[in-house]
C-alpha cells in the first residue's frame, strides 16, 4: 500500500517545481549572455609560474587549490543551492593548459561565441587582456599545441590535413570530459572519507621504486585537492554568514544562515538529509568543471543515490514533496548556468550542449526495478522547468511500472524536445559484460555525454576518442584518396572507381580508405590524450573514480577500473548505406548509368543532372523496412566495428566503438560534396546513427524500427535513433500506449536508444521566424536537447525537415 505522498508523486498532482523563487532564478538565467571569466586562467598561470620543479600531481592539485581559494564567489538573490563555476551567472573559464592559440584568435573576433554558434558571448577588455597574457605563457606548453607539434614530427601533414577536411576529428582542442563520478561515495563518506583513504595509502606504502614515489605524489595531490573543495564550501559558508548579518529580510536571513550551516558540514562530511545531499552533490559536480572546464560531467543515477536522503526526510516529516521539488528546481537552474568556451569547429560539432546526463529508472544491482518516488518527481521537474540541462535519460526494462512509463511519455509530450530520452537495459546488459564488466556492476550503468555508456566512478574521461566521417571516407573512395573540397591527398590511392567492375571492388576500396582514416585518428588521439598525464592531471576527479586511489594513478594515467571504454565514433552510416544501395542497384545491377556519369553529376552538385538525381532518390533508403539497403547498413556497421576495434587506445586496451551524433551531421555535411544517395553538397547528413535521412522514411515509425532491428549493434557502446511526432499523434492514453509499444518493440530487438521530438512543423517554423516568442522552446538535436533559437539556421532547417511520424 503506497502512501498518499507516493500516490501524489506518481500522479504529479499539485507538485510545484517552478515556484516564484525558482521562476525568478530561471528568468535571471535567460536574461543574460554567456560571459568569459579570466579568473581561472589567471590563478592557474599565477601558480604555475611560481611552482617550477614541484611533482606534477602535487603541482596540479595546488594549482586547483589556488584557483578555488581565489575565484570570486556569488550567492544570488533567493538561491538555496550555492556554488558557481565563475562569478558570472553564465560564466565560462579559459583552459590555457589545454589550448591557447585558438583562444586568442577567438577573442579578437567581432562575433565572439562560447559554447554554441548562435549565442553571442561577452568579455570585458581587462579580462581579455589577462587571458591573452595567460595564453602567451602557455602557448608552447599546452596539450593541443604540443600535440600538433608531435603530429607534424611523426606524420607530416597527415593529421592536420585530415582534420581540415573533417574526415576525422580527434577532440583535443578542449579538455577531456564525458564521465560520471562516484557521487554516492562523496555523499555517504564525505570528502574527509576520501582523504582518509588516500592517507591510509600513504601510511601503508614504502618508497622502494620511482613508481612508489610517483604514487605518493598522487595520493598527496588527492588530499590537497579534496581539502581545496572543502575550503571552497567553507568560503561559501563565510559569505552566507556575512550576507545574513547584512540583510534586513528575516526570512532571507534564516535561509542564508541555513546555507552557511550546510556549507560548513558538506561536502567534508557525509550528508545527513536531502538538503545537505543536494548541496554536497552540487559542490562535487561544479568543482570538476573548475578543475578541467569540460563537458559531459554526468550526474548518473541521481534518483538512486539521492533517494535514501529523500526517503528518510519524508518519512520523518522534515521534508515535503513541494520543498523537495523546489530544491530540485533550484538545482536545475544551477545545471543550466554552467557554460564552456569552445573553438569554432567544436561549437559546430556540439551546438551549445554541456551533455550533463542525469539517469532515472533502470534496475538495482540485484536486477530488481529501481524506480522510486524521486524518479517520478524528476519527471515533474523536467516537465515544468523546460531547461536543456541536465539531459534526463530513462533506463527502460520490462519491469518498469506502467504509471511511470505513462508519466514519462507525458513529460516527453510537455517538454517537446526529447526529455527524457529512452535507453535500453537489455542491450546494455549484453554489451557491458562482453567488455569485462560483471553483471552487478553492469546493472549500474549510466548514459553519459550524448548517448554513450559508462559505469559511475569506474570509467575514464572522454569515452569518445574522436569521430570518423563515413561520408567523407566515401568521398575519398570516389576520388582516389583526394578530398575534392581541399584538393589534398588524404587517403591512399585505391583505384579509379570508373574501372571497378563490381560493387564488391568499390566496397573493398572503401574499406581501405576507412582503415587509413581510422589509423590516422587512433594515432592522433592517443598521442594527444597521452600528453594529459604530463600536463593536465586531475587529482580531484581521480579521487572519485574507483581504483585510482588503490592504484595510485590519476585518471589520465589509467587509474580507472575499466580503461577499455575509450571509443572511436564512425558517423554518417545511413547516407553511406543509402549511397551504396543506389550505386549497387543503378550502376552495377541495372546499369542505368555508368560510374563516370555519376561522378560527373556529383562534381556538378547535380546541376543539369536532376533526372539522374531523381533516380538516386528513388533507390532503396534505410528506414523503410527494405532488406536491400538495411542489409548494407548492417554490413557497414560490422566493417566499422572490425576496423575500429583493431586499434589500441591510449591505455593499451582495445579501442571500443560508439555510434552517436552530437551535431556532426551538420559539421561534416558542411564540407562534404553531393553524395550518391541524392543528397546535395554542404547539406547536413542524417543525424545520429540509426535515424533515417530526413524525408526518406516514408512508411511510418514501425518500418523505421524494423529497419533498425536488422542492424547488429550489440558490439557498439552506443547507437542513436531520433524520431519526430506531431503532438496530435500522441493524444490520450491510446496514443501514449502506442508510443510505448513502439519503444518496447525497438528495445525487444536490442536497440540501445530512442528519443522523440514532439513539436509540430508549424511551431518550429514560427519559432524560426519569431525567436523572441520561443526563448525556452527545446528540441532534440542528436543525443542532446537544445534551445531551438540557439541553433544554427542549418540545424534548425534540418530538424524542421525531419519526417513527422504518426501512430
Amino acid at each position: 500500500m503506497v502512501t498518499l505522498v507516493a500516490e501524489q508523486i506518481r500522479s504529479g498532482k499539485g507538485v510545484q517545481v517552478r515556484t516564484d523563487r525558482v521562476g525568478r532564478r530561471r528568468d535571471e538565467y535567460f536574461a543574460v549572455k554567456p560571459q568569459i571569466c579570466a579568473e581561472r586562467s589567471r590563478l592557474l598561470t599565477e601558480y604555475w609560474k611560481q611552482s617550477e620543479g614541484e611533482p606534477h600531481p602535487i603541482r596540479r592539485a595546488k594549482a586547483f587549490q589556488h584557483i578555488l581559494d581565489g575565484i570570486s564567489l556569488a550567492i544570488r538573490d533567493g538561491e538555496l543551492i550555492v556554488g558557481n563555476q565563475t562569478k558570472y551567472i553564465r560564466g565560462c573559464s579559459v583552459y590555457p593548459e589545454i589550448a591557447a592559440e585558438w583562444v586568442v584568435e577567438d577573442l579578437h573576433k567581432a562575433d565572439l561565441r562560447s559554447s554554441g554558434e548562435a549565442v553571442v558571448c561577452t568579455i570585458t577588455e581587462e579580462e581579455r587582456r589577462m587571458v591573452e597574457e595567460d595564453c602567451a605563457f602557455w602557448k608552447d606548453k599546452a596539450v593541443f599545441e604540443k600535440a600538433k607539434g608531435l603530429f607534424k614530427e611523426l606524420w607530416g601533414n597527415r593529421v592536420t590535413d585530415s582534420m581540415e577536411a573533417r574526415v576525422c576529428s580527434a577532440a583535443l582542442d578542449m579538455p577531456q570530459g564525458g564521465v560520471s563520478l562516484d557521487y554516492a561515495k562523496a555523499l555517504n563518506s564525505g570528502l574527509n572519507g576520501v582523504i582518509e583513504e588516500a592517507r591510509e595509502q600513504l601510511l601503508r606504502h614504502q618508497i622502494v621504486t620511482n613508481e612508489d614515489l610517483q604514487k605518493r605524489f598522487f595520493w598527496q595531490g588527492v588530499i590537497i585537492a579534496c581539502e581545496a573543495v572543502i575550503r571552497f564550501a567553507q568560503r561559501h559558508a563565510e559569505l552566507a554568514e556575512e550576507m545574513a548579518a547584512q540583510t534586513s529580510d528575516p526570512a532571507r536571513k534564516q535561509e542564508l544562515e541555513e546555507i552557511a550551516r550546510i556549507c560548513r558540514w558538506v561536502p567534508a562530511n557525509p550528508a545527513r538529509n536531502f538538503r545537505e545531499a543536494v548541496q554536497s552533490f552540487w559542490f562535487i559536480h561544479v568543482t570538476p568543471q573548475i578543475e578541467t572546464c569540460s563537458a559531459g560531467f554526468s550526474p548518473g543515477r541521481f534518483d538512486q543515490y539521492m533517494y535514501p536522503f529523500y526517503q528518510k526526510d519524508v518519512r520523518e516529516g522534515s521534508l515535503t514533496r513541494d520543498e523537495a521539488a523546489e530544491l530540485l528546481g533550484c538545482l536545475w537552474v544551477k545545471f543550466a548556468e554552467i557554460e564552456i568556451l569552445r573553438e569554432e569547429k567544436t561549437r559546430k560539432r556540439l551546438q551549445g550542449t554541456l551533455l550533463q546526463n542525469l539517469t532515472i529508472g533502470g534496475q538495482t544491482r540485484e536486477g530488481r526495478d529501481a524506480t522510486n518516488e524521486l524518479s517520478y518527481l524528476i519527471l515533474d521537474v523536467v516537465r515544468q522547468m523546460k531547461l536543456t540541462q541536465p539531459t534526463v535519460s530513462l533506463r527502460y526494462h520490462d519491469g518498469l511500472p506502467e504509471d511511470f512509463l505513462m508519466k514519462a511519455v507525458d513529460a516527453n509530450r510537455e517538454f517537446g524536445g526529447g526529455q527524457p530520452a529512452w535507453f535500453n537495459d537489455k542491450a546494455a546488459l549484453v554489451n557491458l559484460p562482453s567488455m569485462g564488466v560483471p553483471l552487478a556492476d553492469a546493472r549500474d550503468w549510466v548514459p553519459i555525454g550524448c548517448v554513450e555508456r559508462a559505469i559511475p566512478g569506474a570509467t575514464p574521461l572522454l569515452t569518445t576518442s574522436g569521430f570518423i566521417t563515413l561520408g567523407k571516407v566515401l568521398e575519398l573512395t570516389l576520388n582516389e584518396g583526394v578530398d575534392p573540397q581541399t584538393g589534398k591527398r588524404i587517403g591512399p590511392a585505391t583505384g579509379d572507381p570508373r574501372s571497378f567492375a563490381s560493387f564488391g571492388e568499390l566496397y573493398q576500396a572503401f574499406g581501405k580508405q576507412l582503415e587509413y582514416v581510422a589509423d590516422t585518428l587512433a594515432n592522433a588521439f592517443n598521442v594527444g590524450y597521452s600528453l594529459h598525464a604530463d600536463i593536465a592531471q586531475i587529482p580531484f576527479i581521480s579521487s572519485l573514480q574507483n581504483d585510482c586511489i588503490a592504484k595510485g594513478l590519476d585518471v589520465t594515467q589509467g587509474g580507472c577500473r575499466w580503461n577499455n571504454f575509450l571509443a572511436m565514433v564512425p558517423h554518417g552510416h545511413q547516407n553511406v548505406a543509402n549511397s551504396f544501395a543506389a550505386m549497387k542497384k543503378l550502376v552495377y545491377e541495372e546499369k542505368a548509368f555508368p560510374m563516370s556519369e555519376l561522378l560527373e553529376a556529383l562534381a556538378l552538385n547535380f546541376e543539369g543532372k536532376e533526372d539522374l538525381r531523381q533516380k538516386l532518390l528513388a533507390a532503396p533508403k534505410y528506414g523503410n523496412d527494405e532488406d536491400y539497403v538495411d542489409t548494407l547498413l548492417d554490413d557497414l556497421f560490422q566493417l566499422t566495428d572490425r576496423v575500429v576495434t583493431s586499434h589500441k587506445n591510449a591505455f593499451g586496451e582495445r579501442m571500443a566503438i560508439s555510434r552517436q551524433g552530437h551535431s556532426f551531421h551538420y559539421f561534416s555535411g558542411q564540407v562534404m560534396g553531393a553524395t550518391p544517395d541524392g543528397r546535395k553538397a554542404s547539406e547536413p547528413t542524417a543525424d545520429g546513427s540509426l535515424s533515417p535521412f530526413r524525408g526518406t522514411d516514408m512508411r511510418g515509425p514501425t518500418a523505421v524500427i524494423n529497419s533498425a532491428a536488422k542492424v547488429d549493434a550489440l558490439g557498439s557502446m552506443a547507437t542513436l535513433l531520433n524520431q519526430k511526432f506531431h503532438p496530435s499523434a500522441l493524444q490520450g492514453k491510446d496514443g501514449v500506449r502506442k508510443l510505448l509499444a513502439l519503444i518496447k518493440t525497438h528495445f525487444d530487438n536490442y536497440g540501445h536508444h530512442i528519443q522523440f521530438n514532439m513539436l509540430s512543423r508549424e511551431t518550429l517554423l514560427d519559432a524560426k521566424k519569431h525567436p523572441e516568442r520561443y526563448r525556452d522552446l527545446t528540441v532534440r538535436v542528436a543525443g542532446f536537447s537544445a534551445y531551438f533559437v540557439e541553433l544554427s539556421p542549418e540545424v534548425q532547417d534540418e530538424i524542421i525537415a525531419r519526417t513527422e511520424q504518426s501512430l
